[in-house]
């Protein structure tokens, strides 16, 4: 099994919805590197210094503090406690930045005013009660820097002599810069809030008319199949009835009554499917592709003439099972339905498009024309009567409904008599690929 060191699998476990916690993790992992960056840049400088016995404290601490940086990104994948960790960093962060000013000109240096950034990330990744917090450490931070430069010795200072009132000036300025920076940093995460509990009503209201939805389109379906059925079932007892008394002409109009109301009732079928492809449901699982498009080979049960080759590698995706059964079974089914071949063929590969996977399930069929390729998704379009193939013409439009819905898009490359490539892609972020299914036939 493949471990990316930085993979963005814990980025893409965090819900969709949940942006803020999203956006949380994002400044966590930037921040991060650049903190990890800083340790490394500043033990390089401490290495060019000429005051060996002065820098090895440095030196160590600021080796130190890296390994807990990089340690603390890594181990939050495997204990997922984001408060922890972004506790943890801030820790880190706030140890380094005292260690630089202490070393590198106290009050004086330059570190200082990183303060404000670090207590607006405290403010974000932890709440307005941790940033108070950290607003008061980096106070006390300052004065105690300003205290030890302007009336001790312990300050070094290996960039020049301290600067006289400037350095009084600089607390009371950095003092003044953190407080108005955690008033600002604490009204915009009141606003965060707000937003965020006005996203769960809307979100809640919006799950409740979905449900409503549901039940509605299930009451509508079943009170209008009912009537369809009774039909279907006089018409076969009428036909029984009269069975002496009927012509040729007589059994055909009753077989295409039956066969009109099976499309009815296919259509209303097709109409509830559609209005549900949409709906995200959550209930992802891991997914061999290859795999999945055997089972629905299997499932179809290609007919003698027929022959279906998986060519090339197909990734592992974590995805709705069903609803990805749904696109490759729908154009399949049509490849299968629409094909004047003698010797039908479908061939379906993929590759991977750089920040998404691309499948493509090319046939042998009649093609479909320019003018059609966007058409025939529109719901109950189809480019064959419907005496001739028996159609609802929702397939396809349920098809690019899912892709769609899970942030990919579906196009034709065709021309007429020449065959039908569906191409579609699906983000990386169902990206699971720690392994791949090669064709071997």
């Amino acid at each position: 099994m493949k471990t990316k060191l930085f993979s963005k699998d814990y980025y893409y476990a965090i819900p969709e919805n949940d942006f803020i916690a999203r956006k949380k993790y994002r400044i966590f992992v930037i921040l991060s590197a650049v903190i990890f960056l800083t340790c490394i840049s500043a033990f390089i400088e401490t290495e060019m210094l000429n005051y060996p016995e002065q820098t090895f404290f440095l030196k160590v601490s600021l080796w130190f503090l890296g390994t807990c940086i990089a340690f603390n990104y890594f181990l939050l994948r495997w204990h997922k406690n984001t408060k922890w960790a972004y506790a943890f960093f801030i820790a880190i962060s706030f140890s380094m930045l005292h260690i630089y000013a202490y070393f590198f000109g106290g009050v004086m240096s330059s570190t200082n005013y990183y303060l404000s950034v670090f207590a607006i990330s405290t403010f974000m990744l932890l709440g307005r009660k941790a940033g108070w917090i950290y607003i008061g450490l980096a106070s006390v931070h300052i004065i105690v820097i300003t205290y030890l430069t302007t009336q001790t010795h312990f300050i070094y200072n290996f960039q020049g002599a301290g600067r006289g009132a400037m350095e009084e000036d600089m607390c009371f300025s950095v003092v003044i810069i953190l407080i108005l920076t955690g008033i600002h940093s604490s009204s915009n995460e009141k606003s965060e809030e707000v937003i965020h509990k006005e996203v769960e009503v809307y979100t809640g209201a919006l799950e409740k008319s979905n449900m409503e939805l549901d039940r509605f389109a299930y009451v509508v379906s079943h009170d209008l199949k009912a009537p369809l059925r009774a039909i279907s079932s006089l018409s076969n007892w009428i036909e029984e009835d009269i069975q002496d008394a009927l012509n040729d002409e007589t059994k055909q109009n009753f077989d295409m009554l039956r066969s009109r109301v099976a499309r009815m009732e296919s259509l209303i079928s097709g109409v509830l499917e559609y209005s549900k492809a949409g709906r995200h449901t959550k209930h992802e699982e891991e997914i061999n592709m290859g795999h999945l498009i055997e089972d629905i080979k299997f499932m179809l049960d290609l007919p003698s003439n027929f022959n279906m080759v998986i060519r090339g590698e197909m990734p592992t995706l974590m995805l709705e099972k069903t609803k990805v059964e749904q696109v490759f079974s729908n154009i399949i089914s049509n490849a299968i339905k629409y094909n004047d071949k003698a010797n039908g063929k479908i061939i379906i590969s993929c590759r991977d498009a750089h920040n998404c996977w691309e499948f493509s399930i090319a046939d042998n069929g009649p093609g479909i024309a320019p003018e059609y390729r966007d058409k025939v998704f529109d719901i109950f379009a189809t480019l064959q009567s419907k005496d001739t193939y028996e159609s609802t013409g929702v397939g396809l439009a349920i098809v690019k409904k899912i892709i769609e819905e899970m942030g990919g898009h579906i196009h034709i490359e065709s021309a007429a008599e020449e065959g039908a490539d569906f191409i579609f892609t699906i983000p990386k972020k169902h990206d699971h690929s720690h392994t791949l299914y090669k064709n071997v036939a």
